[in-house]
Order: structure tokens, then sequence, then C-alpha cells
């Protein structure tokens, strides 16, 4: 169970000073531990310095999002490259030396965004004198052969100057480093559940938008592809989504109102704009009325709340349901199934294919994980015949989530790292509906049956 102690130990490193911690890092916390590759943060105060002290001719760069499932699997391989190259530094000629570091993009984005990162999990390779006078065009995208060390090592192998058999750095090594440097912190797992719920939860569904939203705008708010599909899907839950009304709060103009779900995201359409419309520039941008400049994630949380809720509230009470056993497990992607899964139960037949035409868009733009997207996006069979109705759509997302479970719990067996208390199943279990199960397959009456039980909130 190597592969688990992985992600238990990562769980419990301590963050450092106790410095405030953004909502959006607390939520997604995934910390795999620091052995080796070194840890980049902000661009010009940190990395670059950084590279500037190093003397290495080469940098290895792996950009990674916490709540990614690929880059949980690919941490500990990435320690595994990061400590062959100090090793094989010792004795290389020094314009054969390589600097591994890593970048995390959620606490992090803006670097992410400096070097034009669109997707996790990423690798670029450079000289190091390219780095230092970012010229992007100049770094190249690592392609492994194979998610391991040995498969970045491969293109490593045939794309460079420099030689590298990681073979010689075993994965027990990696964990029994990652042990030794935590054996006096305490693993943050989650409590186990009283029940199996019966109901979707809809705090689990505002967190994944928040975090969606803030994302969005912090990766992609200048590009008009994401914005335009983050625009519909605001505009598609401000008629959907589970309504809560909050206490009054202000909105983005400063007005107390009494805010709910659906009264905010409308309060947010009006806010997107192109920023054509005012600069002539052809990108999207999230606009303050009456102003011009690009609104950051930063920017609007200052002005404006979904649900009326304050934004620390998310980092301090985290998920919900879809909280997984230990840090780094379900949260934002059972959040991101909540919310297709309820949008459609809630929708109507005229309805139902352009809501999913909207959802597959969040996935095809706006989801960092590459392999996942292109997964779901590329070997899941979808046509327009499939979802033209609210009961056809329904089959067709269940159908969709159980191949992407389907796909993870074997990627979870080989690298031995699955949720013990959630493991990958196809859904729902016998024990949520008895009667979804028959013998030999699935009774799609049952399954649709709950689906609007379990989504379908009356309100």
């Amino acid at each position: 169970m190597i592969g688990l102690l992985w992600v238990l130990v990562a769980a419990s490193i301590p963050l450092g000073p106790a410095t405030p911690t953004p909502w959006y890092q607390a939520v997604s916390m995934f910390r795999f531990p620091h052995i080796v590759a070194s840890e980049f943060g902000d661009t010009d105060s940190q990395m670059l310095p950084e590279l500037r002290k190093s003397r290495e001719e080469y940098v290895l760069v792996y950009f990674f999002a916490p709540w990614c499932p690929h880059c949980q699997h690919f941490a500990p391989e990435f320690e595994r490259l990061a400590l062959a190259f100090r090793r094989q530094n010792k004795s290389a000629k020094p314009e054969e030396r390589v600097l591994a570091g890593k970048v995390d993009c959620v606490a992090h984005a803006s670097t992410c965004s400096d070097w034009g990162i669109n997707g996790f999990p990423s690798l670029l390779w450079g000289r190091r004198t390219d780095w230092l006078e970012r010229r992007v065009s100049t770094l190249r995208s690592v392609e492994p052969s194979s998610a391991s060390a040995e498969g970045a090592a491969d293109w490593i192998n045939r794309n460079t100057p420099v030689r590298l058999d990681p073979s010689k750095v075993s994965r027990q090594e990696i964990a029994q480093l990652a042990h030794s440097g935590s054996v006096n912190s305490s693993l943050g797992f989650a409590a186990p559940m009283d029940a199996i719920p019966t109901a979707v939860d809809p705090w689990d569904m505002q967190l994944a938008l928040a975090l969606l939203v803030h994302e969005t705008l912090e990766r992609h708010g200048s590009e008009t592809g994401p914005m335009r599909s983050l625009n519909d899907f605001v505009h598609l839950l401000a008629e959907r989504f589970p309504e809560a009304v909050s206490s009054p709060v202000p909105n983005i103009r400063g007005a107390a109102t009494a805010t709910s779900c659906r009264a905010s995201l409308r309060d947010l359409t009006r806010q997107l704009k192109p920023a054509s419309a005012t600069s002539g520039r052809r990108h999207a941008a999230l606009l303050l009325e009456g102003q011009t400049q690009r609104l950051g994630p930063s920017e609007l949380e200052s002005r404006w709340r979904l649900c009326g809720t304050d934004w620390t509230t998310y980092g301090t009470r985290g998920w919900r349901s879809c909280r997984g056993t230990f840090p780094g497990k379900r949260g934002f992607t059972c959040g991101l199934w909540s919310l297709f899964h309820t949008v459609i139960a809630h929708g109507e037949d005229s309805h139902a294919l352009e809501d999913t035409k909207i959802m597959r868009a969040v996935i095809a733009d706006l989801f960092g994980c590459k392999d996942c997207r292109d997964h779901f996006l590329n070997h899941i069979a979808w046509s327009e015949k499939s979802t033209r109705t609210r009961r056809d759509a329904q089959i067709w997302w269940w159908q969709a989530h159980n191949q992407v479970n389907l796909r993870v719990q074997g990627i979870e067996q080989q690298y031995q790292d699955g949720d013990p208390q959630f493991p990958k199943v196809q859904w729902p279990s016998q024990a949520q509906c008895p009667s979804c199960h028959v013998q030999g397959g699935w009774n799609a009456e049952a399954v649709t049956n709950f689906l609007d039980q379990y989504y379908r909130r009356r309100e």
C-alpha cells in the first residue's frame, strides 16, 4: 500500500508559518511532502531569484493542481525524478546538470499563467537562462511515455542531451523519506459518514461553483472561449441552482439585499461582458459595470458573494458529503458532478440538449486535468440524439459518470492510493438503490427515478 502511504503522509505535512490561508487553498489542500524538488512560488519574488542562485544548466518544472487526481498520482514520481537528478548532478558534467522544481497552481495561479500553463499536470523543460529571461516560447512541454518517472525520463533521454535512469530511485525510498519527515504529525482523516446520503448536498455544489469561478478568472480571465463557457454556465445555474436565501449582504454595487443563490448568480451574469465591447480587443474579460479593466478573482470576491456566503466560510467549513477520507480525494470533482446532475434533473425536455452542450463546454474549456478532460470528450460516446430529452440526458450523464468512475478505479488500483472509505464503484450502489440493480445490468426506469429523487430538490 505504498501509494496509499504517499497520500496519507501528504495529508499530514505542516504548511509552515501560521499565516492566513486563502479559502481556495484551504479547500483543496493536498501537499505531498517536500523531499527533493524545489518548491517555487511567485515568479518574480521567489522562483526567478531561486533560479539565479542555482548553477544547473537545465530546469524541469512540474505544474500541478492539488485536486487533480493525475497530479496526486504523479507527485511521488516527480520526487523520484528530482532525487535521481540530484544524485546524478554530483558526477555529471556542468552542462548536463538539472534542477527539478514544482509549482502549486492553486496556491500560485499567477505563476502558472506566467508560463502559459493551461492544464494539469504539466512539465516544462528548458535551459536555466531561458527561464531567467522568461523566454516561454523556447521552453519545451515534456510528454512522458507513461505517467511515471521512467516515462518522463524516456522523453528527456530522447529529446535532450541529458541521460537519466530513475529506476535507481525506488518508490519505497520516496515513501520512506516522506514518512521520516512527518513522524511527529497527525493525519487529517475525515470523520466517517453516519449514513448514506439520500439527496445531493447543495453546499458541496456551491463550493464547487465557487472554486470553478475563482480558478476560471485566475487562469482564463482574458480568454474568449473559457469566459464564454463560464458565462453560459452561470446563466444556466441562475435558473437551476437549488435555491437558498441568505441574510442580507452587500451586492457587487454595494447595496444590501437578501441574497439567494440564483439572485447572486444573476448579479454575476451582469458583470460578464466581452472586453471587445469597450476596448476593441478580441478577448473576453470580467468587468465591473461601467469599467474597462479586467476584474480578477480577488477584486470580485471583495465585492460579490455567491449565495451571500462569506468567502472565508468555504475554507473553514470545507466539503460535507463530498469530503474524502483525507485531503486531495473527492471534493471538487464530486461537487462538479453534483452540479451537472442537478442541472439536468431540474431541466425540461426542450432544454436537455442545450444544457448538455453548455456543461460539456465547461469540461472542455475550464476543467484543468488534461487526461480527465480528454478521456471525457474523446472516449465517452455522445451525440445530440443521446440527450434530446431530460430523461435521456439524465441517463447519459449517469453513464458518463460511471465510465469515469471505472477509469479512475483502475488508476487507483494501479497506484494503490484510492480512498478506503469511498472506493470507486458503479453508482448508485446496491445499498443506495436496490431496485436499480437487476441481474446482469441496470433497471433504467429505477435509475431515472433515483436520479430524480436524489437531485431534483423540491422548492
